[in-house]
């Protein structure tokens, strides 16, 4: 069976409060230091139901995919949203618009410090993961009103849009290759990204919510998810989120939050809802986000090849990591967790085929396990390198062949150290 490498003072106070048994200590440990089989405890209750489904009277920018304030655009009227550039504009020449690209680029086109690229050692099964294509803009224009800012995003593609102010109500991005960049002190209650738009680059400012319409179109039948209304390559950098909901509502290719800086009173991030259909190529990097404790902090569903790296997740009470439905290649490595630990597999339906939990460390004070995960559900996982400082067991099942559980250590409880909060 897996083992967790344990400093302890005495090895049998911490058994008698993990109701896990002392064993000999490690060759080449102090003999203060002992090993720790991990075990599942079946009488934990540690296996969380999950949300309930986003209410859709309640916020219809989630449910119904389209502002509710704003009648439905005709697919006919907006050729920014199906040919990914401004009706009033000829197409950009595509030696131009690499040029563009590679120029936006600038070795990141990073918006802020916190805003890196580094992901740290990912898997070769994670070889395919993509990171999002930056808009080509060909004009700059500045707002400052919200008829200003409503008309800019309404009408335009290919256009770089600088908000100065703040803004109360919501906004829709209905146009491709838009960078919305806000001042440092500007603020945009509610912005979304409607269907089938491509190449979206938020940049800084204070937001209550980013979400991307649910790829259904509520006013005809069947209302499925479709391909062709899912929105790709989405590049969040820089942002501040004050959330009184769910904060990130995602779903679609290519996304990336960077340098992002989370208080949620519910989810930090929820992606799901699109099945069968998956969102794919995920990336959540140096960032910090908090939810309150009513629903976990991170939650995939239908994801394909998500990867959180270098980011601390904090929640009192739901899990910070949570993976379900039908995923696969879902990745948390060089990440800090506080309060709580994970969760994958643990919902009827769930299939994950591959995860990895790697050089992390959980401060673990909660109540529903530190570490829980269904051997009946995930093909492959490897939990490794990982520091978990907790005082209570955590609920690993014995684990099937293909699973790797090494070198990963358990310490008595302790809080974060004050830095944990600030992005790295």
């Amino acid at each position: 069976m897996p083992t967790l490498r344990s400093h302890a003072p005495s090895c049998c106070i911490l058994a008698s409060l993990l109701a896990l048994g002392c064993e000999a200590g490690d060759p080449g440990v102090s003999h203060e230091e002992s090993r720790r089989r991990w075990r599942h405890d079946s009488g934990a209750g540690a296996v969380d139901a999950g949300p309930p489904p986003i209410d859709a009277g309640r916020d219809a920018g989630i449910d119904a995919g389209r502002d509710a304030a704003v009648t439905p655009i005709d697919a006919g009227i907006d050729a920014g949203r199906d040919a990914g550039r401004d009706a009033a504009t000829t197409p950009i020449d595509a030696a131009i618009a690499d040029a563009a690209r590679d120029a936006a680029t600038d070795g990141g086109g990073l918006a802020c410090p916190c805003a890196r690229r580094e992901l740290g050692a990912l898997p070769s099964e994670l070889a395919a993961l993509a990171w999002p294509e930056l808009p080509v803009t060909t004009s700059v224009i500045d707002v400052s009103t919200d008829a200003e800012l409503r008309t800019a995003l309404d009408l335009r593609s290919n256009v770089t849009v600088r908000v100065h102010g703040a803004h109360a109500g919501t906004y829709t991005i209905r146009g491709s290759n838009v960078e919305l960049r806000l001042d440092p002190d500007a603020s945009i209650e509610s912005l979304l990204i409607a269907w089938s738009q491509r190449r979206i680059r938020i940049v800084g400012g204070t937001y209550d919510t980013i979400q991307i319409w649910l790829p259904i179109d509520f006013n005809t039948s069947p209302q499925v998810p479709q391909e062709h209304l899912m929105v790709s390559d989405v590049s969040i950098e820089c942002v501040t989120v004050r959330s009184s909901d769910t904060a990130f509502f995602l779903h679609g290719r290519r996304i990336a939050i960077l340098g992002a800086d989370v208080s949620a009173a519910r989810y930090s991030l929820f992606t799901g809802l699109i099945a069968p259909l998956q969102t794919e190529d995920v990336i959540i990097a140096h960032s910090v986000l908090r939810s309150a404790g009513p629903e976990a902090t991170l939650r995939f569903h239908q994801a394909l090849r998500g990867v959180v790296a270098h980011t601390t997740l904090t929640n009192p009470g739901k899990h910070n990591w949570r993976v379900h439905g039908v995923s696969g290649r879902m990745y948390l490595g060089d990440s800090t967790l506080v309060g709580t630990g994970i969760m994958l597999g643990n919902e009827p339906g769930d299939a994950i085929d591959r995860a990895w939990v790697v050089r992390s460390t959980i401060h673990y004070s909660g109540i529903n396990g530190p570490i829980v995960v269904s051997p009946t559900t995930i093909t492959g996982l490897t939990l490794t390198d990982n520091v978990v400082y907790t005082d209570t067991p955590l609920f690993l099942p014995p684990p099937p062949s293909s699973w790797v559980i090494t070198d990963n250590t358990v310490l008595p409880y302790e809080p974060p150290p004050g830095s944990v909060e600030v992005c790295r």
